[in-house]
Order: C-alpha cells, then structure tokens, then sequence
C-alpha cells in the first residue's frame, strides 16, 4: 500500500530524473522539465530558460548543466514561483521553446513572463 507521501515522493523523483538526467533534445526537454514539476507540484508556478533574463520577485532556482552539441553543456536555471508571490521574468535572449517554458499562474506577453 503507499501513501499520499510515497505519490509525491514519486513525482519529485520522476520530475528530477528529468531534470538531470534527459537526453531529449532542448524543445522538449523544456517541455517535458514544466510538466513534471508541475505535476510534483501543482500550486507552484515554474520557468526554466537558457540563457540570460533578468528576474525580480520572490522565487527559489536551480541550476542545472545539460550535455550539448556544439559545447560541452548548455545550461538551464529553473525557477518557482509560489501562487500569490508576483515575479517578472524578461527573456533578454531568444525566445523558442529550446530557451524558455514556463506553467502556472501567469501572463505572457512577449519576452515577459509575469508570475502572479
């Protein structure tokens, strides 16, 4: 029998594999790091974006290197945004799902996301 716990426990594991260990390619490793965090989390907001942005709000992050093709790694920062804590990110680089995704309490209008 598991728990409630052990269903959590479950989809941070599964969100954290993906996290670290997917060899998708850049698009659908966005896409696919979103949606497990956000099922392993589901009152939380999330962006993860490669590379530069700026952020202001209150939020916690990671970051994570990724293997890449043309260098040795391509590096990613994961953010989380608690529901009710406004956050703009501004993507100050190109914007392709291969660079940024994000879910949860937000509007979007073009480089801005604003996390509320």
């Amino acid at each position: 029998m598991t728990s409630n716990t052990d269903g959590n426990l479950n989809a941070i594991f599964k969100a954290m594999q993906t996290l670290f260990l997917s060899d998708l390619p850049d698009e659908e490793y966005t896409k696919e790091v979103i949606d497990q965090f956000r099922s392993a989390f589901p009152r939380h907001s999330f962006l993860i974006i490669h590379p530069t942005h700026t952020i202001i709000g209150r939020h916690t992050q990671i970051h994570i290197e990724r293997a890449a093709t043309l260098w040795p790694t391509r590096g990613y920062n994961l953010y989380a945004m608690d529901y009710g804590d406004e956050v703009i990110i501004t993507n100050t680089g190109a914007r392709g799902f291969n660079n940024w995704c994000f879910s949860g309490q937000c509007r979007h209008e073009e480089n801005v996301a604003r996390f509320y």
